[in-house]
């Protein structure tokens, strides 16, 4: 079981890794300063694990650590093997000078990564390098980076500063990947529903996928096609497979999309993106799921052909629809109160009562729910449970009262940034502390809380700080994290 921190609490021992678990040894870093000293208390008994668990929560912020400057940060973090580099239309200095680290606390089931930049990759660059997590899909990780150019040298050299990062901790392989519209010279190609891609497995080669928006002109007319954008990861399939090379070769193909009357009458726009039994799904999470089939993806047969997607509604009662519900430009982000993953044979979602629509009722009497769908029975959502904000609440207060003293009588917002976990199903939810004790404010908890049985598991405060380099990287308002079981891999 997780463990709740505070530093009212009785210090208890912590129990040492065993030496026998090399996962461990490779991944547990030495308490951050701010961690440090702070009490522990088990929730109800249990030792808690002694490596780390296969599934934890990942800010999508990304930590820069530069190679040279920041020597005590750069060992705070566990360096990501890297076995084979290729950049495309990425200058070699930057291929050859950007590693990853990363950083678990074993027995919180919090996680970071980092992007540790040489000095070399750093040369003609002006302002922050930046860099955010886009997708997970089991070993492999989409990182979005920036290196801005201010040298005009530089900027002609390395024409492309802005690409994808893609880890596949497979065959620890580093792919840097241009942007669509860095790709595509003789005619605009943008990125359409979302910038986000897609990581999709097809037998053993891993694809990264785009819904894009080709435009070409022609004399006075404008043409506008929708088209499904893949880029192949595997060094194999790519036209240079030597261990680290750099061209300005294309990566993205393309094929015609046929997107159903709802993605333009609604206005579709993805929020998640999941790959699942054979199909490929973008998730608008104030609208319903756009899908596709993985066959019509990938299939050579229909390389000339077109891609046909489908649509299918959120559960009743959930789609956005402008007349009983907020406004779009009132409305929170539908990540604050909504989120979507697939768990064994279903697909999960769970929505909070009383962002979508204004609600009268008490904090306590508003609703979690949690629906399924299982596409190989039928494409109909089916209600699992519905608890209350009251009742998590008052079983959170029972099982851990201080608790009751940060949040007495309730917490002044709903549960937000629902994560739901891909192994169990389990639900983590936030609530905001806003208690003026300083000995409690900003301490927000994560609970984490098995909606099939209806019934709340464990508890602990999200970290403010972890590590000299991390101020708030906890602290910011979600929805920037997401759950992650990269490192089981």
């Amino acid at each position: 079981m997780p463990w709740v921190y505070h530093p009212q609490l009785e210090l208890l021992a912590v129990p040492q890794q065993p030496e026998s678990c090399p996962m461990a040894a490779a991944v547990t870093q030495p308490e951050s300063p701010a961690m440090a000293g702070v009490d522990r208390l088990r929730l109800d008994g249990a030792m808690p694990p002694s490596y780390p668990s296969s599934w934890s929560v990942l800010p999508r912020e990304v930590v820069v650590v530069d190679e040279i400057d920041d020597g005590e940060e750069l060992r705070r973090w566990n360096i990501l093997r890297c076995d084979r580099r290729a950049g495309y239309g990425v200058c070699e200095a930057v291929v050859e000078g950007v590693k990853l680290g990363a950083r678990i606390v074993s027995d919180r089931g919090f996680s970071a990564l980092c992007i540790i930049v040489s000095k070399a990759a750093r040369a003609g660059t002006r302002g922050q390098v930046c860099a955010a997590v886009l997708a997970i899909k089991n070993h492999v990780i989409v990182l979005s980076v920036a290196f801005p150019r201010g040298d005009l040298f530089h900027s002609l050299k390395c024409a492309c500063s802005s690409f994808y990062l893609v880890y596949d901790a497979s065959d620890a392989s580093i792919t840097m990947i241009p942007d669509l519209q860095f790709s595509f010279h003789h005619h605009k190609v943008s990125s359409a529903v979302t910038k986000e891609p897609l990581p999709i497995a097809c037998g053993v080669a891993h694809y990264l996928v785009l819904l894009g928006r080709a435009m070409t002109i022609k004399g006075m007319d404008q043409h506008i096609e929708d088209r499904v954008c893949l880029s192949p990861l595997q060094q194999s399939s790519l036209a240079h497979p030597s261990p680290s090379s750099s061209t300005n070769c294309s990566l993205w193909m393309t094929k015609s999309a046929i997107f159903p009357k709802e993605v333009v009458t609604r206005g579709f726009s993805a929020n998640k993106m999941l790959s699942f039994d054979g199909l490929a799904m973008w998730v608008d999470l104030h609208q319903g799921i756009l899908f596709c089939q993985h066959y019509d993806l990938f299939s050579n047969s229909n390389d000339s052909g077109s891609v046909p997607f489908y649509f299918v509604d959120l559960p009743p009662g959930c789609c956005n629809d402008d007349i009983t519900t907020r406004p779009l430009s009132d409305s929170y982000p539908p990540e604050m109160y909504r989120s979507i993953v697939c768990v064994g044979d279903s697909i999960k979602f769970v929505t909070i009562e009383g962002y979508l629509r204004d609600s009268t009722a008490p904090i306590e009497d508003r609703m979690v729910t949690m629906w399924s769908l299982r596409p190989q029975e039928s494409w109909s959502w089916r209600k699992d449970r519905d608890l209350s904000i009251g009742g998590i609440c008052a079983q959170l207060f029972k099982k851990i009262p201080i608790c009751a003293t940060m949040l007495e009588p309730m917490p002044n917002m709903a549960p937000q940034s629902p994560i739901l976990s891909t192994e169990d199903g389990s639900l983590h939810l936030l609530i905001v502390n806003d208690n003026s004790n300083e000995m409690l404010e900003n301490q927000n908890i994560m609970v984490t809380v098995d909606m099939s049985k209806g019934y709340v598991i464990s508890a602990c405060l999200l970290p403010t700080d972890f590590g000299d380099q991390l101020p708030g990287l906890y602290g910011v308002m979600l929805p920037r994290m997401l759950g992650s079981n990269f490192f089981r891999f």
